[in-house]
């Protein structure tokens, strides 16, 4: 991976561009196509993903599509997911991605060591740690359990956290109240 195109770099980029400059209005969309939905919209693993209300038309899908394919996104993907080095500022592996590999995935090689055997015990240390702030046998400096947790989040670090409670209401069936910190271009507590 160590030659890196980004994308302006592409040849398609300068038709993405113009199409950034004038999107296709979206209630002009759905009169061309009243199937819109159907066409735009895809189903896996029991989630449901619905793009139909994006500003998009089979030009400009065909556009992104190209420009994946001048990336070679598929094998940076891969690249991504073996641990390769594909940091380029750092020269090392991006393991955003290590600690949702499943348990069957076996050997994640990184510079000659397997990770798999480290993340499966982190995973469960994270697990253990959160069991036993819900079950009260962690508690404050006060002896009293916890009943608010914080997720602090820089960028977009907070979104999985925030997902991963709001839809399921996974909090509110613990007991614990929480709460979301995000640094963007300004700090909110929200």
């Amino acid at each position: 991976m160590s030659d890196f195109l980004a994308g302006i770099d592409c040849q398609i980029w300068p038709r993405l561009q113009g199409a950034a400059t004038a999107p296709p209005v979206l209630r002009d969309l759905f009169e061309r196509d009243p199937e819109r939905f159907t066409h735009c919209s895809a189903q896996a693993a029991g989630l449901l993903l619905d793009y139909s209300r994006q500003r998009l038309d089979s030009m400009l899908l065909q556009a992104f599509s190209t420009l994946a394919e001048q990336l070679d996104l598929r094998a940076r993907t891969q690249a991504m997911f073996s641990g390769a080095p594909i940091n380029q500022t750092e020269g090392r592996a991006v393991l955003h991605t290590a600690l949702r590999r499943p348990a069957s995935a076996g050997p994640l090689i990184v510079e000659g060591t397997d990770l798999q055997p480290l993340i499966l015990a982190e995973r469960k240390h994270m697990l253990d740690f959160a069991d036993a702030i819900r079950g009260g046998t962690i508690r404050s400096s006060k002896d009293l359990p916890f009943n608010l947790v914080i997720n602090i989040g820089i960028g977009g670090s907070d979104l999985g956290p925030a997902m991963a409670v709001h839809p399921r209401g996974a909090a509110s069936r613990i007991c614990l109240q929480r709460g979301w910190l995000r640094a963007r271009r300004s700090a909110r507590a929200g």
